[in-house]
């Protein structure tokens, strides 16, 4: 009878260690995103703020749609969205025991964009249209 007891005591403090563990050192979901460009170097701008250059990573907390924009010196400027979708697991009520479980979940989200080379002018056509700009001005006077 006194062997249960203690049992019941060693149960209920190994109960209690792990409730413990749990609301103290429970896991999190990272969210993070990563742009890629090729080529990669490119200026990074999302929604209007300059971040840094691809390849890039960043953590993020809420999902939805941003507005990005990709610049790189003999290509054309890249503009369009990404959208961070919601894995199945942060719906309710999935979400609640993701954030409490005792390790990490990490939602890696990766956009990759190909910049097309600029074309170059021909001598000939910048040329001539420097003579046209100088007759305009020409006849402006």
């Amino acid at each position: 009878m006194e062997t249960s007891h203690c049992k019941k005591q060693v149960m209920m403090r190994f109960l209690l260690l792990s409730l413990i563990c749990l609301a103290v050192g429970g896991g999190c979901v990272l969210r993070e995103f990563t742009i890629r460009s090729e080529p990669s170097g490119a200026e990074i701008f999302i929604d209007g703020k300059q971040l840094n250059k691809t390849p890039f990573t960043q953590r993020f907390d809420f999902y939805g749609t941003h507005r990005v924009v990709l610049r790189y010196k003999g290509y054309l400027t890249y503009e369009g969205e990404i959208r961070l979708k919601i894995p199945w697991w942060q719906y309710f009520p999935f979400d609640l025991f993701t954030e409490i479980l005792p390790f990490e979940i990490k939602d890696s989200q990766d956009f990759s964009f190909t910049l097309k080379k600029a074309e170059e002018i021909p001598q000939d056509l910048k040329k001539k249209a420097e003579e046209m700009n100088r007759e305009w001005r020409s006849d402006e006077r």
